[in-house]
């Protein structure tokens, strides 16, 4: 994937425009409090900007197989994406069961209505590759799961040849994933691998065509609620004496499957079906990926799932994934894909209660490309560590979440696959974390990554790209709702848009610190949105430069603090604080806004000030007491 993150910028023409015609919206649904919408339309005025202004057009490069119809929508009005973002979160974490969250996935982001450019012939001839399944009873206990699940047919629309599927499970997760070797090879070599790549990408775009999501999100939502309802029908009649007698092993239409009692329990293997009533479990699995369908299912205790090779834990590959442990301070230990992971398929992981710990290396935690990888967590003080493409990561035509719904959380993802681009001889590490979604540049457009954080003192750490970061047409998310939270970070971070893309990072509440080198804290660069919003609590602001509403190569930088007393600190007073710089004969918009308290400032801005950088056509910064009284006072 090493050709994602090269160097170089769109070209554009003299004559080309930054913004399009006014999008049809109503531009008042994105604002979040009063205070806000006050202090936002007096920026804008003092900037000489409408709402109509924070356009892009979405034909600046040719609409690919990949592009989804949701993140073109709102590259039509980008501010709209906090509200948004807030909306969609609360969503996930209402009352209703996942199989009501596995729905709202699909629906809301429209990931049924593909995108197909105009003049694209589709398909008309294709023939399904597909497995047979072995038919065979499990018993009274599995009786409601087998019958609910034993019709669902996994092959998902996928119409494609066997040496089309041949290639895309033995080809494409090159251009995914990262090799540690690279780090040691030469720039010729390293040209070589990026070759590769690039055809492997061009062979493979257009296959996307033949992709048609609608039945597999349809299946596993059925799945995922079959799943469900066991456990709720084992939970009630676990402490039956005839319930802890059985034990089963066998053949079923699922795979392998196994009945495991209250004790502690050991399972190693490929199975289809785990059901465990309880005890401190070990989990050592593995799984070949074809057209398979997995259900785990843990009642208690404190287990340790591990994956011992890649796709083995909580992956839907071509296949269906659900993996639901009630109880416990649980581990799962995954390699890559896994952790919650869909990928040409959909996996959940639902861990219900405890103080648990996540590891994984990459596309994991929450990651889907081609499909749904979900992760939720619903309490206790958890940890989730991981090296890259995790926490939320959305690749193309997928989405990845992380839902935490409770407890103060770790979150760290980085440190082993490092940035070859040549930091002034840093040594820096890929992320692609929490809240984070990106495509192949330039062949195929990117999915859209959420991490939705409800409750608790979260600690939040990534080395480069990542924290409701987006590139190359992706949308990147993470929304945090309570707690006195810390954000880590290096560059491309804390609500940062990349070429044509949307990264937005809002914070409900609590007292919290941000700390990132640049193009963060609201960054949007080369026709890209970046949007930070912090709503209230004393917040504190640190960054060297290209942050804190900063808007490059005709990018949208937007930061915005809703209230409390909050310190922002920078190194470079030239691209930081409502700076816009101009690019290819127009320019590019930074808006930011301090709607009350009292504040400190070390760059730009000033307690009760507007201010105006140098060299900026349509960039501002606003410090005032909005919605405290009829009559505004601020000075220049």
């Amino acid at each position: 994937m090493r050709k994602v993150f090269l160097a170089s910028f769109l070209l554009l023409s003299p004559s080309t425009t930054a913004f399009s015609q006014t999008p049809d919206s109503t531009y008042a649904k994105w604002l979040l409090t009063p205070e806000i919408k006050q202090g936002f339309d007096f920026a804008l005025s003092a900037a000489k900007l409408t709402y109509p202004d924070f356009t892009f057009r979405t034909d600046y490069w040719e609409v690919d197989l990949g592009r989804m119809n949701y993140i073109n929508k709102q590259m039509t009005f980008p501010p709209s994406l906090p509200s948004l973002s807030l909306k969609f979160a609360n969503q996930l974490n209402g009352p209703d069961s996942i199989y009501e969250t596995i729905s709202n996935l699909t629906y809301e982001l429209s990931l049924l209505d593909r995108f197909v450019p105009e003049g694209t012939e589709l398909p008309s001839s294709v023939v399904p590759y597909e497995n047979k399944d072995t038919s065979r009873s499990v018993g009274v206990v599995t009786g409601k799961l087998h019958e609910k699940t034993k019709t669902l047919n996994p092959r998902f629309n996928f119409y494609y040849s066997i040496p089309e599927f041949n290639f895309i499970m033995k080809q494409l997760y090159k251009t995914i994933l990262e090799d540690t070797a690279e780090e040691k090879l030469s720039v010729d070599a390293l040209d070589s691998i990026q070759k590769v790549e690039e055809s492997i990408t061009r062979q493979f775009a257009p296959l996307v065509i033949k992709y048609n999501p609608e039945q597999m999100y349809k299946e596993f939502s059925e799945f995922a609620k079959a799943a469900e309802e066991a456990v709720n029908a084992l939970e009630k009649s676990k402490n039956s004496k005839s319930l802890k007698e059985i034990l089963f092993e066998g053949q079923t239409d699922l795979g392998r499957a196994i009945i495991g009692g209250t004790g502690s329990n050991y399972y190693k293997g490929d199975y289809g079906l785990i059901i465990d009533l309880g005890g401190d479990d070990t989990y050592e699995l593995n799984r070949r990926p074809n057209f398979s369908k997995q259900i785990i299912i843990d009642l208690g205790g404190n287990d340790k799932y591990f994956g011992l090779e890649d796709y083995a834990l909580a992956c839907g590959y071509f296949g269906y994934s659900v993996l639901i442990d009630a109880a416990g301070d649980d581990l799962y230990q995954g390699k890559n894909f896994s952790v919650g992971c869909g990928f040409f398929g959909c996996g959940l992981l639902w861990d219900q209660a405890g103080n648990d710990t996540y590891i994984g290396d990459q596309f994991t935690q929450g990651a889907g490309g081609f499909g749904i990888g979900v992760l939720k967590d619903d309490g206790g003080n958890d940890r989730y560590s991981a090296a890259r493409a995790s926490q939320g990561f959305g690749f193309v035509r997928g989405v990845g979440a992380l839902l935490d719904a409770q407890g103060s959380d770790n979150y760290f993802a980085g440190g082993k696959y490092k940035e070859l681009l040549g930091l002034a001889g840093e040594v820096r590490y890929q992320s692609l974390s929490q809240g984070f979604a990106t495509g192949l540049r330039p062949d195929l457009s990117g999915g859209m990554g959420f991490l939705f954080d409800y409750d608790g003192d979260d600690s939040y750490s990534v080395d480069m790209y990542g924290q409701g970061a987006s590139y190359w047409w992706g949308l990147g998310a993470l929304v945090d709702f309570k707690g006195n939270d810390r954000y880590l970070a290096q560059q491309y971070a804390q609500g940062a848009g990349v070429h044509m893309s949307l990264g937005v990072l809002v914070d409900s509440s609590g007292n919290d610190f941000y700390f990132s080198k640049g193009v963060s804290q609201g960054c949007g660069h080369d026709l890209g949105a970046g949007m930070l919003f912090d709503l209230y609590g004393n917040d504190n602001y640190v960054a060297a430069d290209g942050s804190q509403a900063y808007g490059s190569a005709n990018g949208f930088g937007i930061l915005v603090d809703g209230a409390g007393n909050d310190g922002y600190y920078v190194k470079d007073k030239k691209t930081t604080q409502g700076v816009g710089n101009p690019r290819r004969e127009y320019g590019s918009i930074a808006i930011f806004l301090d709607c009350g308290g009292t504040d400190h400032y070390d760059g730009n801005g000033g307690e009760n000030r507007i201010w105006k950088p140098e060299k900026t056509t349509w960039g501002v910064g606003v410090d005032g007491d909005f919605g405290a009284n009829d009559t505004l006072q601020v000075k220049k």
